[in-house]
């Protein structure tokens, strides 16, 4: 993960949330380009470096949690 976070900064990308964001504005944002269908929303994740899958399989309630999460770590 740290490597991962040295190539963000590297190429000049954030690698926290802007001050004052919260989750419900996040999902707002990650809406505009995904298709949320019954409460999931269809996402590219990440395995490694170069290795990507696309799901559905990620309810909103778990993404929020996520979010919470990375919110709390980048105060």
């Amino acid at each position: 993960l740290g490597r991962i976070f040295q190539l963000l900064r590297a190429a000049g990308l954030p690698t926290s949330a802007p001050p004052g964001i919260g989750p419900d504005r996040f999902l707002e944002l990650m809406a505009v380009d995904k298709k949320i269908v019954d409460g999931k929303i269809r996402l590219v994740l990440l395995r490694g470096i170069g290795e990507a899958v696309l799901t559905e399989e990620f309810g909103l309630d778990l993404l929020k949690s996520t979010l919470i999460d990375f919110l709390k770590n980048n105060e």
